[in-house]
């Protein structure tokens, strides 16, 4: 062979060896290999299995809603702008005339019951229904925060001790079949033997005729009055509505109510309520006891707030 015909053969030989193959571009991965699923949904971003906390769903209205508090079982008990460090619950549950009382200290270890849970929009939900058992003395169930200090003990304050001051943000989600209950409280504590009535209630009234409901202070001019004034706060608030109130009371015996920002009631109390005590309450206070366990009241707590 010629010196010509060698370097033809070499030539071939270069065109053909491995590192020439190996510069040659990979074929394109097929669907489902490493390159598709690192970009599609990885195993902890798959439909997460049901809570095994959860409560199962009931025909009930008041036992559909625990499961959504499971939902984030690790939220603290002051989740949202709901701080329970100054209150206990009072229960529809227990014996008539003693119902269940729910301390301060279990409330603050993270208490849920088909009653009183945290919702998944950061709502503190009260749930009473029309068949719950009453305190002494009343006629009428409740789901209803009453105030204490931090260690538990009731609080009983006096018009001397400073202002006092509750607000709070809710919605009325269900009323019983009277339309009527209880929001926010300022009660009597009993002194001097005195029936233990509220010097204030803010009540719902809702007409099902006109499908909507107002908002109405009942102001009991002194401890021993059998009934109380009522103040029309808003005229045409429907079921649902989200609203807030502020009530406010100080030691020259002023009393207001705000709704929305904006004063609502404003008048001076009797003297006689100076030597009383007394305390905030809130939550969900039926003016209702007949009917099945499916009707009652729901109210929702979006923010809550006391001050002295």
């Amino acid at each position: 062979m010629n010196r010509l015909g060698l370097l033809f053969v070499a030539a071939l030989g270069v065109l053909e060896s491995p590192a020439c193959e190996g510069t040659e571009r990979p074929p394109p991965a097929p669907t489902g290999s490493v390159g598709a699923t690192t970009s599609g949904p990885s195993p902890a971003a798959a439909p997460a299995e049901p809570d095994p906390t959860a409560s199962p769903a009931a025909p009930s209205v008041a036992n559909t809603a625990p499961s959504v508090v499971s939902a984030a079982p690790s939220a603290p008990p002051t989740a949202g702008k709901i701080d329970l460090t100054h209150w206990n619950l009072t229960l529809p549950t227990g014996r008539e005339g003693k119902p269940d009382v729910v301390p301060t200290g279990q409330l603050l270890g993270g208490y849920k019951s088909e009653y009183f849970f945290f919702n998944d929009r950061g709502a503190l939900v009260f749930w009473c229904p029309v068949t719950g058992v009453t305190t002494k003395g009343t006629h009428y169930p409740r789901s209803e925060l009453r105030e204490t200090d931090p260690s538990g003990s009731l609080v009983n304050w006096h018009l001397a001790d400073g202002p006092a001051t509750l607000t709070a943000d809710l919605a009325i989600t269900q009323v019983p079949g009277t339309g009527r209950l209880t929001v926010g409280q300022i009660h009597d504590d009993g002194t001097d033997g005195i029936k233990s009535e509220p010097l204030l209630k803010l009540v719902y009234k809702f007409s099902k005729g006109a499908q909507t409901g107002k908002l109405v202070a009942q102001v009991r001019p002194t401890p021993e009055a059998k009934k109380s004034d009522e103040h029309v706060l808003v005229e045409d608030l429907p079921q649902g509505t989200k609203f807030s109130y502020r009530i406010h009371l100080d030691p020259s015996r002023q009393l207001r109510v705000d709704i929305n920002g904006g004063e609502r009631y404003h008048g001076e109390v009797d003297p006689a309520w100076e030597r009383q005590g007394l305390y905030f309450k809130i939550g969900s206070y039926l003016e209702d006891n007949a009917g099945d366990e499916t009707e009652g009241g729901r109210v929702e707590v979006y923010s809550l707030a006391i001050s002295h």
